[in-house]
């Protein structure tokens, strides 16, 4: 197993390895439910403020990956 934590070395340190690109897709199909249980369960504490964004959890959660992603794009993109 010592090839294993050699596979990114020689590469560019800034540059995502293979492990970490198949953990960001994962990641990402994962947040969303994710998202939604928590606000489920927020919204059942607090029908009246958020049963709203329940019903509406597709377009608050490309508002949240669209904060994400315009916030990486101004740390890292060039």
């Amino acid at each position: 197993m010592e090839f294993v934590s050699n596979l990114g070395a020689a590469g560019d340190p800034y540059r995502p390895s293979v492990f970490e690109l198949v953990a960001q897709d994962r990641m990402r199909d994962l947040l969303k439910p994710a998202v939604r249980y928590i606000l489920s369960v927020y919204a059942q504490r607090y029908p009246r403020h958020l049963l709203r964004l329940v019903s509406r959890h597709d377009e608050l959660f490309s508002i949240i990956m669209l904060l994400v992603e315009q916030h990486y794009l101004r740390e890292w993109g060039k």
